[in-house]
């Protein structure tokens, strides 16, 4: 057997932003009236600057008084806007790529997978899903097989099978126009409900496809040796095909 670990995007990452925050504003306290420093007595009146000196003497020149903008001649009016060089124009167009969806992305892995190892002489595949990847991978198997006239030479492995809340379809639509071999194993560490499993254990048994197989392991969990050596007893039985001269 040659084997190929295909990673997939994980659905759940997705960036969150962080909301602003405002601090609330700091109420100023009111400054106290300034007073003189030295007040006058009772009776008394405050000097002024002429009195005190401190204003301009009596033979200094006036002040001369502050240009008003106001004043200022109107510019000329602009009756068009300048022309625009050659090279450049007035409204740049941004092209947006859009991002394929999660589905997408998922099945174009599995497929390059799969062609990878097909034309390496590989014509006899079996891909193995766990977890909420077996809906991902039975519709790959399904684009895999139109795309090849309903070729027999790939099967089916789930363990501990559940919905992939990625995809539009449930696990049990997906796995209807399968006609491959698949092995449907469930063990301890299964999250489905066994109303679950029964639904779909009797859906595929009314669509008379004999090639699936549900095998309930309550003893072993999905990394333990006993489900290996399931798994691995099941390939050589019903996924071994035939060695070409």
């Amino acid at each position: 057997w040659s084997t190929l670990a295909i990673e997939l995007p994980d659905p759940y990452s997705v960036r969150t932003d962080t909301p602003e925050t405002t601090e609330p504003a700091q109420e100023v306290p009111a400054q106290p009236e300034t007073e003189p420093e030295f007040p006058a007595a009772s009776g008394e009146e405050l000097l002024t600057e002429e009195d005190t000196g401190d204003g301009p003497s009596a033979g200094s020149s006036p002040p001369q008084p502050e240009t008003d903008p106001d004043n200022e001649p109107p510019l000329p009016r602009l009756e068009a806007l300048p022309p625009l060089p050659a090279e450049q124009t007035s409204v740049e167009t941004v092209v947006n790529t859009p991002v394929p969806a999660y589905d997408v992305i998922m099945q174009e892995r599995i497929l390059t997978g799969l062609m990878y190892l097909y034309d390496r002489g590989q014509m006899n595949l079996v891909l193995i899903a766990a977890g909420d990847t077996a809906p991902v991978a039975a519709n790959a198997i399904a684009a895999w097989q139109r795309d090849r006239g309903e070729e027999k030479g790939i099967a089916l492995i789930m363990i501990d099978a559940r919905e992939n809340p990625a995809l539009q379809l449930p696990l049990d639509e997906l796995l209807k126009p399968l006609d491959i071999r698949i092995l449907d194993l469930i063990t301890r560490d299964n999250r489905m409900t066994q109303w679950q499993l029964n639904n779909r254990r009797g859906m595929m048994k009314r669509q008379h496809n004999d090639n699936y197989m549900q095998i309930v392991l309550n003893g072993a969990g999905a990394d333990d040796p006993a489900t290996v050596r399931r798994v691995r007893g099941w390939l050589r039985q019903y996924a071994a095909g035939t060695e070409l001269p």
